[in-house]
């Protein structure tokens, strides 16, 4: 038993915790102590329910715990990841740490450690790379493969929403920045200067590549940890 994290996302609770490889090979989850209904000084019984597989993601079913001292049924997330999505925040291991990973062509886009996050549409445009306009026809969303990264449009709205997060659009208020700030240690000259650059055109590279160089290199200058993470997180929450 360990101490699992309940994390808010909008108005969404889960549950964040580690995941190890047992005895068989496969991929279990270690049982919480308190499940999201726990009161401060209250106590859980928590056991696993079941499991649920998942088309896309971490690649292993996740668990579904059941409380039943309050009734409740409820997913751990292993660490890194969120409810419903197809990537992580920042990639790590089951049991948190950190991926390295290792690519002989350092320039390449896969080389990078945010190419398979949440964030892989900000390092596609860095590398000059703009998703298709459209998806394949008579392809159903079931059928894509594990690794289909998405369209033109999705791309763009995903780098929208890394400029939200890091207060670098046009509109954005001067206090998103000073969060980003204080949660990432990152310099408020360089969040000033990318955001000019991210909504300047200019003749030179398109914009939506220029925003993805802007946002690799702040991307760049983070640790890819369970630390990380969190902080990204908790900016996600309030953007």
């Amino acid at each position: 038993m360990f101490m699992a994290v309940i994390r808010r996302l909008s108005n969404r609770i889960f549950v964040t915790g580690l995941y190890h490889v047992a005895k068989d090979g496969g991929i279990e989850a270690k049982i919480p102590e308190r499940c999201p209904r726990a009161e401060s000084d209250g106590t859980c019984g928590i056991t696993k329910f079941s499991t649920r597989k998942r088309t896309y993601g971490m690649g292993y079913p996740l668990w579904i715990c059941i409380c039943s001292n309050h009734n409740y049924h409820f997913t751990v997330y292993p660490p890194g990841w969120i409810p419903f999505a197809r990537n992580p925040i920042v990639q790590l291991t089951p049991d948190g740490k950190p991926i390295e990973i290792v690519h002989s062509d350092t320039d390449s886009e896969d080389a990078s450690p945010w190419s398979f996050t949440m964030f892989k549409a900000i390092i596609a445009a860095a590398a000059g790379r703009l998703w298709p306009e459209e998806k394949q026809l008579g392809v159903a969303d079931s059928l894509l493969p594990v690794n289909y990264q998405g369209v033109a449009r999705t791309q763009k709205r995903c780098i929208k929403v890394f400029m939200k997060t890091f207060g670098l659009l046009k509109n954005s208020h001067h206090k998103s920045r000073e969060r980003v700030c204080d949660l990432l240690g990152i310099e408020m000259t360089t969040l000033q200067n990318s955001r000019e650059k991210m909504n300047t055109r200019s003749r030179g590279p398109p914009l939506w590549q220029v925003r993805g160089g802007q946002g690799k290199e702040i991307l760049d200058s983070l640790a890819t940890s369970a630390n990380t993470s969190d902080k990204l997180l908790q900016l996600m929450s309030l953007a």
